[in-house]
């Protein structure tokens, strides 16, 4: 298969990725450089205000992607609602027999992981504002919304999105094993999008999963 794309579209694409990342970065550090913590509310400020401000810059250059889709939802939710179920419980079953196949090659959890763990046991403000929040619209926006601009073909989307949302999950820690469950659920998330042409679907879905990850962390916390 020719996979067919817009060249154009694509640089665009790329250069939401970058923002995201460059953003949040450069903010950090200036942020860590400049500012003493001496209690848990500057940290959970600091952890928060990085990816708050850049996923901020995204969504407010991807505008277009918000118009009329509440509207859009209200009027169809009856058909959106059991296809973001179907699909979303499709990727989290994938996602799971991926991370049962890579366990007994790592032995460990994704670095990712470990490091939400932590974050949520340390900081948990900002653990569940940037999770059930700003995560889910930022690269609901960025995977989903900005590339299906880019592919022609829905089987070229669905595939190239849902690496490249593994990536970002993996790429900073190097446990690049581990792109294959994140890139599962991606795959279905993208379906969602692709199917509605509503970008709220897949993140309501993308939100639902973190908020279930929180819950399970919340019930191994006091049992």
């Amino acid at each position: 298969m020719v996979i067919k794309m817009n060249t154009k579209k694509l640089g665009m694409a790329f250069a939401n990725i970058f923002l995201y990342l460059f953003i949040g970065e450069i903010i950090s550090y200036y942020l860590d450089k400049f500012i003493f913590f001496e209690s848990t509310f500057w940290m959970n400020f600091y952890f928060l205000i990085a990816p708050l401000i850049a996923g901020t810059t995204i969504i407010l250059l991807n505008q277009e992607l918000f118009k009329l889709i509440f509207q859009n939802f209200k009027k169809n939710y009856k058909q959106y609602i059991p296809l973001i179920i179907k699909y979303y419980f499709s990727g989290l079953i994938l996602m799971y027999l991926c991370n049962a196949i890579i366990m007994p090659f790592t032995n460990t959890l994704p670095e990712n992981e470990t490091t939400n763990r932590l974050l949520f046991n340390t900081l948990p403000i900002f653990s569940i504002i940037n999770t059930l929040i700003i995560a889910p619209i930022s690269e609901e926006i960025i995977f989903r919304g900005t590339f299906k601009k880019v592919f022609k073909q829905k089987q070229a989307f669905l595939i190239a999105t849902s690496f490249l949302f593994g990536l970002l999950h993996v790429i900073f820690n190097g446990d690049f094993i581990n792109i294959f469950p994140y890139a599962a659920l991606g795959y279905f998330l993208g379906k969602i999008y692709y199917e509605t042409d509503n970008i709220l679907n897949s993140i309501i879905a993308h939100a639902f999963h973190n908020a279930l990850c929180i819950l399970l962390l919340f019930l191994g916390g006091i049992l």
